[in-house]
C-alpha cells in the first residue's frame, strides 16, 4: 500500500507543470526605428514544456524615464499604444504572425516606445519579469518634425576614440520650422559601455564615462549662425590611458554615443552610434 501511494504521488509530482512559455521574438529588434505611418511587424516563436495557450503585446510609450516634464506639447500629435491577446496552439511549439498589422499613425509623436510581449500556457503559468521570461523591447518611433542629429565624422558608421585624445564628434541638432513650437528643449549626451559588452559582466551595470544635460537657456551657447546646435562644442572628454586599460581588462573594445534631442512639440530623438577604441 505505501509503495502504491508513494509511486501515484511521483506520478503526480511529475504531471505538475510549473514552467512558464519561452519567447524568442525575431521581430520587431531592440532599436529598431519605425516611421510614423509605417507598420510594425511581429514574429515570435513561442515554446512550452506541455501545452502552450495565448499571448499578449502591449505597446506604450517610454517618454516617462527621459527628461524633467516637458512645458508643451504639439496638440495634433499623439502617443501611440498598441494592446491586444492572441490564441495559441496548445502544442509545444510555435512560429506566430500577427493576423493583423500594427500600423503607426501618421501623427505620433517621435520617440522611445515599450513593446512588450507576454504568455501563459495551457495550465495556467504565466511569463513574468521576475525570471525574465517576458520580452520587454524598447522600438524607436520617427517621424517628420522631430529634431534631425546628424554626425558628420563617421568611418564605417562608427566613431573612434583614442586613450589622451580628445573625443572629437562633428555634428549637429536641427528641429525643422514649426509655426508655434520650433526649437530644442534639451538635449542629453552620454558616452559608456554597451550593456553586456563586458567578457567578464556577471550583471555588472555598464558604466558611463562621460555625460552632459542641456537645457533651456543653457542650449544658447551652443547654437551655431545657421540655427542648429553644434554637437562638437557640448562634448569635453578624453579618455586617459587608466581607462584605456580597465576597459580592456574587461573585455572592451567598443563604447557606445548616445544623443537625445527633446523638441518643444514632444518628440524625442534618439541616436546612438558605436565607437571604437583605438589600440596602438
Amino acid at each position: 500500500m505505501i509503495t502504491v501511494i508513494m509511486t501515484i504521488s511521483c506520478t503526480n509530482e511529475e504531471l505538475t507543470d510549473l514552467t512558464p512559455p519561452q519567447i524568442d521574438v525575431d521581430s520587431p529588434e531592440n532599436g529598431q526605428k519605425f516611421a510614423a505611418g509605417s507598420v510594425i511587424p511581429f514574429e515570435a516563436v513561442f515554446t512550452d514544456n506541455l501545452r502552450l495557450g495565448t499571448y499578449s503585446i502591449d505597446i506604450h510609450n517610454a517618454f516617462d524615464s527621459h527628461g524633467h516634464g516637458r512645458k508643451a506639447e504639439d496638440p495634433d500629435l499623439i502617443k501611440f499604444s498598441f494592446k491586444d491577446n492572441y490564441e495559441l496552439p496548445e502544442t509545444t511549439a510555435f512560429v506566430a504572425v500577427l493576423p493583423e498589422e500594427i500600423v503607426v499613425p501618421p501623427n505620433t509623436m517621435a520617440g522611445p516606445y515599450h513593446f512588450i510581449v507576454q504568455a501563459i500556457d495551457a495550465e495556467g503559468n504565466a511569463t513574468s519579469y521576475q525570471d525574465g521570461s517576458i520580452v520587454e523591447l524598447e522600438i524607436l518611433i520617427t517621424n517628420e518634425s522631430m529634431a534631425v542629429i546628424e554626425i558628420m565624422n563617421l568611418v564605417n558608421d562608427e566613431l573612434e576614440i583614442e586613450a589622451s585624445l580628445p573625443f572629437t564628434v562633428e555634428g549637429t541638432i536641427t528641429d525643422p520650422p514649426h509655426p508655434d513650437l520650433q526649437g530644442i528643449e534639451e538635449v542629453f549626451i552620454s558616452l559608456g559601455e554597451p550593456e553586456g559588452e563586458s567578457e567578464q559582466d556577471h550583471g555588472r551595470k555598464a558604466e558611463t564615462l562621460y555625460e552632459i544635460n542641456l537645457e533651456g537657456s543653457g542650449l544658447d551657447p551652443y547654437y551655431n549662425q545657421e540655427g542648429s546646435l553644434d554637437i562638437s562644442a557640448m562634448i569635453d572628454f578624453t579618455l586617459s590611458e587608466q581607462e584605456l586599460v580597465e576597459l580592456l581588462a574587461e573585455g572592451i573594445e567598443h563604447l557606445e554615443l548616445k544623443i537625445e534631442a527633446h523638441d518643444m512639440q514632444g518628440n524625442i530623438s534618439i541616436e546612438i552610434i558605436p565607437v571604437h577604441i583605438h589600440i596602438d
